[in-house]
This record gives C-alpha cells, sequence and structure tokens, in this order.
C-alpha cells in the first residue's frame, strides 16, 4: 500500500482539529467549513471546522480535510504557529459543531 493510501484510511482516526484566526485565511471549501464569529469582540473572527492533525513539528502543523484523497482537490495546510491562530484538538471526531453566536 503506498503511503497516500495508507494515510487516506487513517484519517478517520486521526485528532480532529478546530482552527481559529484572526484573519480570514482564505482556505478552498473542499472539505472545509468556515465560520465567522458574530461576535465583535471575539478574538479569532474566524473557525475553521472539517480538519484533521497529520504531524506537528518545529512549531509547524499538517493539517488535512478529513476527506482528503490523494485523487481530489482537497489542500494540504501548513501552518506555523502564530498569536494570530489557535488550535483546539479532539480525538477522532469529536469536535464540537460550529456555533454561529459565538466562536
Amino acid at each position: 500500500m503506498s503511503r497516500a493510501c495508507q494515510l487516506a484510511a487513517e484519517l478517520p482516526g486521526q485528532p480532529a482539529v478546530v482552527l481559529y484566526s484572526q484573519h480570514d485565511l482564505d482556505l478552498p471549501p473542499a472539505g472545509i467549513t468556515r465560520t465567522r464569529c458574530a461576535s465583535a469582540d471575539a478574538g479569532y473572527r474566524y473557525r475553521y471546522d472539517g480538519l484533521v492533525l497529520v504531524l506537528e513539528s518545529g512549531g509547524k502543523y499538517l493539517l488535512l480535510p478529513r476527506q482528503w484523497s490523494r485523487y481530489g482537490d482537497s489542500p494540504a495546510i501548513l501552518l506555523a504557529e502564530s498569536n494570530a491562530i489557535l488550535l483546539d484538538f479532539y480525538p477522532g471526531t469529536a469536535a464540537p459543531a460550529p456555533s454561529p453566536a459565538a466562536c
């Protein structure tokens, strides 16, 4: 089995990630849900759901959409640690549903 096939098969068991950002990251919508936080005083204005953690190393995080496919158009996302983003991790698919009233 190729590494890409193995990775795709293991995605359902990878930790779910909710990504919060101070700025719109303009991530492609393939498998990713963007919510703009309704609260004007929210520290992080955008929430992104549908991501999983693949790898963390040296303050960088490699994230994929949960429905990633090596044949699809889903992006791989590489983020560096920053005060402008916040990552919440949840086991498997246990990430809470987005709430438009608060992020």
